[in-house]
């Protein structure tokens, strides 16, 4: 999308864009199984608009229209979860009012709602039980929410950050039936802080106005495919499996390895789009001196499905100890199709996962809660991706906005980081994406 933004923002500017990879995307190109004709996405699935005319439009017209699903306002991503033993298919936030505390836990969230005079934006880099307990009240926060996150990320409440619970959006609780809901959600406290009973009933007024949209093929692929003719057809050079070898920021130049040879590139703007990590690399800075805690295996299971999955929800989360993978991902809820038998199941912090054992037991649990009609597939693939997943603990976070940080400082005034850990810490698609659209965008417009 840096490319993009450059070209919008100046039309004659010779745009160059060199990926490491062996095609452009990295993880937003999925992966593609030709003998089964199957796809998987990898990373972020679905696409919001962002409220930027241009940005939204360049994704937009990235996909034949024949092949766009442009959800309506307020659905398209629906999200449930495995919490307190049993499948929500509601809603994704906890629903406490079955919990074995129910009584005391709802009276302790109610009685903090009632005393909350200015709710404070999340502090991704502050102590997660800190953040709870100033949203939902200590009791809330010790009780469910931190041992919860323990159970996700492997890592003991009390060093994990504010940014466990935003990661899979755990930022409201279950305390109501929808008729005590509908008749105390004026109250703007109670509304930041109590979640609707059942997200397909949240009225229409209250829903948010920016659109979903996806692929209905090649998901996230299709749109950096989109993305990559248009941006060839307009002149720019894509260079991938390109290894940046000297980076001279005085003197604007590149020296790259491509295709066995060494080529020389000056520049007039800049933008690298590696994220905080990737800068590093390229600007000699030491990442042990920022202190990073190790990532995360992260394992993806792909799944064909004998029998598709009847759900309607598009992610479900694994909050209990029942679970033993972090995400699902139904495929058949984005794409519409009955005939799309497709599920991919995130595993985190393991390091033991094969593809004999692992996608059979995963498909009997999903079963075993009611998620699917049977446990039976006819394709499976085990995955780990390289990069791992970055613990959401303190220090990390504070070290990925230092980080970022110091590559801006580093950078000169004709040169832009984006990316994750950008823009001071930057880390979900629809921040990282349309930032990275208007860094380029201005950096264009001015050369």
């Amino acid at each position: 999308m840096a490319g993009m933004g450059a070209k919008q923002a100046n039309p004659r500017a010779q745009i160059t864009v060199l990926e490491r990879g062996t095609c452009m995307g990295g993880l937003l190109t999925g992966v593609e199984y030709p003998d089964q004709g199957l796809y998987f996405d990898l990373g972020t699935h679905i696409f919001q608009e962002t409220g930027n005319a241009e940005y939204d439009s360049a994704l937009l017209e990235a996909v034949p229209s024949q092949d766009l699903l442009h959800f309506p306002a307020g659905l398209g991503d629906l999200s449930g979860a495995v919490f307190d033993g049993r499948l929500q298919e509601g809603i994704h936030f906890p629903d406490i009012r079955r919990h074995s505390d129910a009584a005391s836990l709802i009276a302790s969230v109610r009685e903090h709602i009632r005393g909350l005079r200015l709710l404070t934006e999340l502090d991704r880099s502050a102590s997660l039980l800190e953040n709870a307990a100033a949203k939902f009240g200590g009791a809330y926060a010790a009780k469910v929410l931190g041992p919860v996150l323990e159970h996700v990320y492997f890592t003991p409440a009390d060093k994990l950050s504010g940014f466990a619970m935003q990661l899979p959006g755990l930022t409201r609780v279950v305390v109501d039936d929808l008729e005590d809901w509908l008749c105390a959600v004026s109250d703007g406290s109670y509304r930041a802080v109590a979640a609707v009973p059942d997200q397909r009933r949240l009225p229409a007024a209250m829903r948010h106005t920016r659109r979903s949209f996806y692929s209905r093929r090649l998901g996230s692929r299709a749109f950096v495919d989109g993305i990559t003719r248009r941006l060839s057809s307009e002149g720019a050079r894509l260079v991938t499996d390109a290894h940046v070898e000297r980076l001279d920021l005085q003197g604007s130049l590149i020296e790259y390895k491509a295709s066995g040879q060494t080529h020389a590139l000056r520049y007039d703007g800049l933008v690298v789009a590696t994220g905080a990590i990737g800068a590093a690399q390229l600007l000699k800075l030491n990442l042990s001196d920022f202190r990073f805690d190790q990532p995360m295996p992260h394992w993806l299971i792909h799944l064909r499905l004998t029998e598709f999955c009847p759900s309607d929800l598009c992610y479900l989360y694994g909050l209990d100890s029942v679970c033993e993978w972090y995400r699902v991902t139904n495929y058949r809820a984005f794409s519409g199709d009955d005939m799309d038998r497709r599920l991919t199941v995130e595993l985190l912090g393991r390091d033991d996962i094969d593809n004999e054992s692992w996608p059979r037991k995963v498909a009997e649990q999903l079963a075993s809660l009611g998620l699917l009609k049977s446990p039976a597939y006819d394709f499976s693939a085990v995955m780990r991706l390289p990069a791992g997943f970055p613990s959401p603990t303190q220090r990390n976070i504070a070290s990925l906005m230092n980080l970022g940080e110091r590559a801006e400082e580093v950078l000169p005034t004709n040169a832009v980081l984006c990316g994750i850990g950008a823009n001071g810490g930057q880390f979900f698609q629809n921040e990282v994406a349309p930032a990275a659209y208007r860094r380029a965008y201005q950096l264009a417009a001015v050369r």
